[in-house]
């Protein structure tokens, strides 16, 4: 009997300490769910802007591969660059040190389609963006180009991972810039929130490029782990044409990136970034292309060497490559190749000197009275064969 007791005792408080974890879960739950709900667009993006801005210096290794089919044929693009980012000095350097296209893929690029490769990157070799200049240098020339600061940078800021499409990856745009469109969008009322699971969908809805369609731009983020951006997916529907039309339904989405992330050093950073498109007319919504990006991280929150985003770093072995300078509007050239820098002074000082129009007009004329006078002897030349001939 007393043992019998016991045991119901002790079966009624272990069921009352499961129902209290139970309700205390929920509770939990239920929290989380009505904090996601209750986020604000600003909310979403001072989130990821803060922990993704945590990443101030870095560089890594992107590798990997695009393929797309086009008329019932596979093309492939693989390639590998390294970035070399300081945001805090705004110094950037892209390196693309490998570019594979099989011959049949580089007709297709050079003849039509450019959309088969990755965004802008199409000749190997190395840019680097400074406040006050952008060099270029192609891996296969001798010659280094400094021009003014570009107003479009090819900025492949990783960190905005997410937030633009794999595809996109080439928009010019640095995580704050990326951050600030979404947020112009939402105070013109085109991005919502939307609470699913936890996590919190961004849906961004901006014109197609003909203005007759409508795109939304559907971004996953998990405010309960550090802002992480896991996916992003596009979908399109028609617009009226008239005041009596209503706007079409919305179509299955036609791509999706998703993004794997990693900690390293206390520092969240990608390491997969992969991007699907489909054929949305297909009952199976058919692949049609696709990219996938390994990133190996080299450096996380390292102090670079202002050094490292300069000419000099280009130029190797020292003194081998044709340098010039169009900062000025006018190109200069700083350096022939394995050539005395007095030399180089020489041949731009000549190149430099104001043309004597006074001069040219008389070596001109004297050119022509040469010439005239040339024609005459030819034809007294020739009256004086004739005669001969004749006698």
């Amino acid at each position: 009997m007393f043992i019998g007791r016991l045991l119901r005792q002790l079966a009624s408080r272990a069921s009352l300490g499961v129902a209290v974890l139970f309700a205390m879960a929920m509770i939990c739950d239920l929290s989380a769910q009505s904090l996601c709900a209750a986020m604000t667009v600003d909310d979403i993006l001072d989130g990821i802007k803060s922990n993704r801005g945590l990443l101030r210096t870095y560089k890594c290794q992107l590798a990997g591969s695009r393929w797309r089919e086009l008329e019932g044929k596979s093309y492939s693009v693989d390639f590998s660059l390294v970035l070399k980012t300081d945001h805090d000095r705004n110094l950037f350097l892209v390196n693309v040190d490998r570019l594979n296209q099989d011959e049949a893929t580089l007709e297709l690029v050079d003849n039509r389609r450019r959309m088969i490769w990755v965004g802008s990157v199409e000749v190997a070799g190395t840019i680097i963006y400074r406040p006050e200049s952008s060099i270029y240098n192609q891996q296969n020339g001798k010659q280094i180009n400094i021009q003014r600061p570009a107003s479009r940078r090819r900025l492949y800021d990783i960190r905005a991972a997410g937030l633009l499409e794999l595809s996109d990856f080439d928009k010019f745009r640095t995580l704050e810039q990326m951050c600030d469109v979404i947020a112009t969008a939402s105070s013109e009322g085109r991005v919502s929130v939307i609470e699913d699971n936890g996590s919190v969908e961004l849906h961004w809805r901006t014109r197609a490029v003909d203005g007759l369609d409508e795109v939304e731009r559907v971004i996953e983020v998990n405010p309960k782990d550090g802002y992480l951006v896991t996916a992003v997916r596009d979908r399109l529907r028609h617009l009226s044409r008239t005041a009596e039309e209503t706007p079409g339904e919305w179509q299955a989405y036609h791509s999706e990136s998703t993004v794997e992330w990693k900690q390293i050093d206390g520092i969240t950073v990608p390491i997969t970034w992969s991007f699907q498109e489909f054929d949305c007319q297909s009952e199976m919504r058919k692949p049609v292309g696709g990219q996938v990006i390994a990133l190996t991280w080299t450096a996380i929150n390292n102090t670079f060497d202002s050094d490292e985003f300069t000419v000099e770093a280009l130029d190797s072995p020292k003194g081998s490559r044709l340098i010039t300078d169009s900062t000025g509007g006018t190109s200069r050239i700083l350096q022939l190749p394995y050539v005395d820098q007095g030399v180089v002074e020489k041949i731009e000082g000549q190149l430099a000197k104001p043309v004597d129009t006074k001069n040219v007009k008389v070596a001109r004329n004297n050119w022509l009275l040469v010439i005239l006078n040339g024609v005459i002897v030819a034809i007294l030349g020739c009256v004086v064969f004739m005669r001969r001939k004749k006698e």
